[in-house]
């Protein structure tokens, strides 16, 4: 299974499980902000409109709204067309204005409409039939001929009777009409009289069919933004891993050609840190191949006349140096050794560790004066010997006091140790020699070697610096690959001859008291 199939089956299903839910609640809370406008927007267009009435063309359209030629006469006429043009510009279904009365027990709640199958006669125990509405003018989408003209009657749908005990605008919920079996939302004010009374009340309907058209394109954006974002993660899902496949692919035929002996390949590859790391140690596992390859080719009269003495000085070495790094414990510190074998012939080193209290520690690395097992077996001797005896040796002795938040140290003919800053990311300057270290900060030090190379410390202050910016918070293990990865690259680059040695090493200062 290829990456880019892994990281589809691995993100679309809780991603469309994540935006069917964000939906549903977008969606959810839209369609209740929708209804929530429109019950407001009804709300305030009811009492806006019913103050612009006059209490004396209600009043008479109340007393001719049962003559039979009222809808012929100017008042009505100017009436009517005043609520038209209003409910027009408003953009309402319906408006009309009304009045509220009760059913006489034994009468049809329709007395206009005896026969119609829907109405019914009111016998005194439903209350759903206990009041009627009394049309005294309608306007609304339909045609003329198929509003209720003056004096009609219609159904109470809801407790808009209420207006007239709470003299308070009433917005209904939605519901359905018993004649025509529409869905409507409605809402009613009061029309007040001289003497306050509710004279009539001002309704006005909004048909479902503009709700459901606004909840549709609520639910058509929110699609839209689901297939935007499904198809936007689609697309970045096939980036990312073609980001990744594609170095991938090219370390594989690099590795292949490896395989089949073309050492020389220099692997250059662009994608993750990751990636670029492998390709890196890819390229020094080549060089050192070549390395591995070309020592083996050496003259073996050579390497018989120097084995017996190097195996000794590689023994005497590993004790001196090597074991006493890979033995070394403490719960303040830990040690590296990054070695770069260039030559059988080195200056040895002594690595001397002095537990002075859990609190405190001093380390001397001392240098031997000649190279080979004869520097090592003199070096040897000095193994106990205290560091002021040590005037005519290279030695660098560091001597962590206050609880590992001090380095104090001492130098001669070898340079000062280097601290490297974890929070300001740089190499932090002596004071007197002493330097103040903090929770994660790092030291190095290092043989000679490395001094003749860089020549100066700011030089190998500059070449350190630009690894440690780069890898120092990923801890002390990736701090020594990468630092033993550039000094073999830097050893086979500029012909280095002597062996690379350094002691990379990491405070841990306990932050309980």
């Amino acid at each position: 299974m290829t990456i880019r199939s892994r990281l589809l089956l691995l993100l679309l299903p809780p991603l469309m499980a994540f935006v069917v839910l964000i939906s549903c609640f977008f969606y959810f809370n839209w369609s209740r902000e929708i209804l929530h406008s429109f019950k407001s927007r009804l709300q305030s267009i009811v009492v806006t409109t019913a103050q612009t009435f006059h209490i004396d063309e209600i009043e008479w359209m109340i007393k001719h709204v049962h003559d039979p030629g009222v809808i012929l006469t100017t008042p009505y006429q100017q009436l009517r067309q005043r609520l038209a043009s209003l409910r027009q510009k408003l953009g309402v279904t319906n408006m009309y204005i009304v009045q509220i009365e009760p059913v006489s027990e034994g009468e049809y709640v329709l007395p206009d409409h005896p026969e119609y199958s829907f109405n019914e006669i009111y016998e005194g125990h439903n209350p759903q039939n206990a009041y009627r509405q009394v049309f005294l003018v309608e306007v609304g989408e339909q045609k003329p001929s198929s509003l209720q003209p003056p004096g009609s009657y219609d159904f109470s749908e809801t407790d808009e009777r209420q207006v007239y005990l709470t003299k308070k605008a009433f917005v209904t919920p939605i519901y359905e009409t018993r004649k025509t079996h529409e869905r409507f939302m409605s809402a009613y004010a009061p029309i007040f009289n001289g003497s306050g009374e509710v004279l009539a009340l001002l309704g006005a309907d909004v048909g479902m069919k503009a709700i459901d058209q606004k909840l549709q394109n609520a639910l058509m954006a929110i699609l839209a933004g689901v297939f935007i974002t499904i198809l936007f993660v689609i697309v970045t899902v096939f980036l990312i891993a073609d980001r990744i496949s594609k170095p991938v692919q090219q370390l594989n035929q690099a590795a292949l050609a490896i395989a089949a002996g073309d050492y020389e390949a220099n692997i250059q590859v662009e994608g993750p840190k990751e990636i670029k790391e492998l390709a890196h140690n890819l390229n020094t596992m080549s060089e050192c191949l070549v390395e591995h390859m070309s020592r083996l080719r050496e003259s073996s009269l050579i390497r018989e006349r120097m084995y017996g003495e190097y195996e000794c000085a590689q023994l005497l070495q590993h004790y001196m140096l090597h074991k006493v790094v890979e033995q070394f414990q403490h719960a303040s510190l830990r040690l590296k050794l990054i070695s770069v074998p260039l030559s059988p012939l080195q200056k040895g080193l002594l690595l001397k560790i002095d537990r002075t209290s859990p609190q405190e520690l001093t380390l001397c690395l001392v240098e031997a004066q000649e190279q080979g097992f004869a520097g090592l077996f003199e070096l040897n001797q000095h193994a106990y010997l205290p560091t002021e005896t040590l005037d005519h040796q290279s030695f660098v002795e560091c001597q962590f006091r206050q609880n590992f938040s001090l380095l104090h140290y001492q130098v001669n003919r070898l340079f000062p140790p280097l601290v490297w800053s974890i929070k300001s990311q740089k190499f932090i300057k002596e004071d007197h020699n002493d330097i103040p270290l903090q929770n994660q900060d790092m030291v190095f030090l290092y043989n000679s070697s490395l001094i003749e190379h860089f020549e100066t410390q700011e030089h190998l202050e500059n070449w350190l610096g630009r690894v440690l910016r780069h890898f120092a918070e990923d801890g002390l293990e990736i701090i020594y690959t990468m630092l033993t990865n550039e000094l073999n690259f830097l050893a086979k680059k500029q012909q280095v001859k002597r062996n690379f040695q350094m002691i990379s090493m990491q405070i841990k200062i306990s932050e309980t008291p």
